[in-house]
Order: C-alpha cells, then sequence, then structure tokens
C-alpha cells in the first residue's frame, strides 16, 4: 500500500529529501525494514525514517520529524500513514482496523508548499485535555468525537479506521481544495497520549484504500 502511494505522490523526477512511514499495527513481514524499501524505489533516495508503538501519535512524530528537517533547507519530504485490518495472531485489546488503508503526503517547494504551523505532543493526560481552537476547521480522531473545539467546521475520519482516519479525512479536505488554518488532533485511549497539529497547507494528498 505504502508503495502505491508513493507512486502516485512523487514523479520520476521529483527527488525527496525525507521519508517517514508512519504506523501502529505491526508489519505482518516484521523482518522487512518497509521504511528503507521505500526509500530505495522513492526518486532521490531520501532519508527514511519508520515509526510505530505510538499508536494514534505516529503521524503526528512524523510531521515533527519533518518539520524539523525542514528548517535544515531540504526541498521536498514524504509522510505515509498506513494500516492493517489482519494479523496472523491474537491482538487482544489493541484496535484492530476494519479495513486495509494508506494516506500519503507530499511536503515542500514547487507546486507544494511545508507550512507545518505547530505539533503538540502531551503524554499521560485525558482526552478532555484538548483545548479550543480558532481554526477554520478541525479534524478529530474517534476518541475526540465528542470535543468541544471552537472551530466553525468539524470534520471527522471513517469509522473503523483508528490509525489513518484524522489523515484520511485530511488528504480529501486537500484534495477538494481547501484552505485556511485546520487543526489535526487525535487521542490514544490506551496510551492517554495527545496529539494536536496545525497546519495552513500540506501540499499533495492521496488516500487509498484496499
Amino acid at each position: 500500500m505504502a508503495e502505491a502511494v508513493l507512486d502516485r505522490l512523487v514523479g520520476p523526477d521529483d527527488d525527496v529529501d525525507v521519508l517517514v512511514l508512519a504506523h501502529a499495527v505491526p508489519d505482518i513481514t516484521p523482518g522487512r525494514a518497509t521504511a528503507v524499501w521505500l526509500s530505495h524505489v522513492c526518486p532521490g533516495k531520501p532519508l527514511a525514517f519508520g515509526l510505530c508503538d505510538q499508536g494514534t501519535g505516529a503521524a503526528f512524530t512524523g510531521l515533527r520529524i519533518i518539520r524539523d528537517y525542514a528548517s535544515t533547507g531540504i526541498r521536498r519530504a514524504v509522510l505515509i500513514v498506513v494500516e492493517q485490518a489482519e494479523l496472523p495472531y491474537d491482538t487482544g485489546d489493541a484496535a484492530v482496523p476494519s479495513g486495509h488503508a494508506a494516506v500519503g503526503f507530499l511536503l515542500g517547494d514547487g507546486d507544494v508548499v511545508l507550512r507545518v504551523d505547530s505539533v503538540r505532543q502531551r503524554s499521560d493526560v485525558p482526552a478532555t485535555a484538548l483545548e479550543a481552537t480558532d481554526a477554520d476547521t478541525v479534524v478529530l480522531g474517534a476518541a475526540l468525537a465528542g470535543a468541544a473545539t471552537g472551530a466553525a467546521r468539524v470534520l471527522r475520519g471513517p469509522a473503523g479506521q483508528p490509525y489513518t482516519g484524522v489523515w484520511w479525512a485530511l488528504a480529501e479536505e486537500i484534495e477538494s481544495g481547501a484552505s485556511g488554518r485546520m487543526v489535526l488532533a487525535d487521542y490514544d485511549t490506551e496510551l492517554r497520549h495527545l496529539s494536536v497539529a496545525a497546519v495552513e497547507r500540506v501540499g499533495a494528498a492521496v488516500p487509498v484504500a484496499s
């Protein structure tokens, strides 16, 4: 799935400097370094990061990494968020997506502009720690469905997609041509981890389901 997203996001001449693959559900082939493989097939052979074991916070950490590298002068970065619905063992109480899904974002120069205003992540806090915002649009994760945001427009990701849901909603919003300040917020009930990101524009976005 991640490679399919990458093929749609990046052209053969669009060299990428940093690539981040974020996921919460473990890869069913744990001996495979998927982020390294994506770097191998991605134009520019970018520096690659694979993020997991952070629940819903993994993709937000990916934004933090890309934002920090942007200050060093990188030209293009890719964030890919994936989740799979099947594992060959019992997952206990862990949330399992209802379907396979992947979504990707191209950030950088040219037709896309890296505009990540802020990324905040807080550990060991309740879901009620989410503060109201003056953003034009807020995208909420499932655990924050009842939160009072103060925004005029509130979006939610598709049901059954606990890790890609908010990013899928954001991708659809960008594809529709939306502008203005947008805030994403997600909460991991198991880790008690709250993640919030404010963006002006995140560039091209590609949602892919299989």
